[in-house]
């Protein structure tokens, strides 16, 4: 047992970073919630229920990357079309006999 438990340690030393740790740390999460839900349980008397599926934070992660990669490309067509708007009243105002200059941000 003591062999194993050393082999272990040096694997998930040697995958430091990878999936492995982190399900090791995904395990331990979920012990330390089991235990914590039992202490609950047993000071207050009331079962509490165990969720056996939830939503993989991989996908609740994507719909906000999704929303924010929307958003971002709404407001670099906003910007396009604010920049091509300013163009073109710098187009306008030159047509129309403005001095050179006077139309663009000091």
């Amino acid at each position: 047992m003591k062999l194993l438990r050393w082999t272990c340690f040096f694997l998930a030393i040697s995958l430091a970073g990878s999936g492995v740790v982190q399900a090791q740390t995904i395990a331990d999460t979920a012990r330390q919630e089991r235990e914590r839900r039992k202490a609950v349980e047993s000071e207050t008397g009331v079962r509490i229920p165990i969720v056996i599926s939830v939503t993989p934070a991989s996908t609740a992660g994507s719909i906000a990357l999704e929303k924010a990669t929307h958003d971002r490309d709404v407001a670099r067509k906003a910007l396009a079309d604010a920049q091509q708007n300013l163009a073109d009243l710098e187009d306008q105002f030159r047509r129309s006999g403005g001095l050179p200059g006077w139309s663009r941000p000091r």
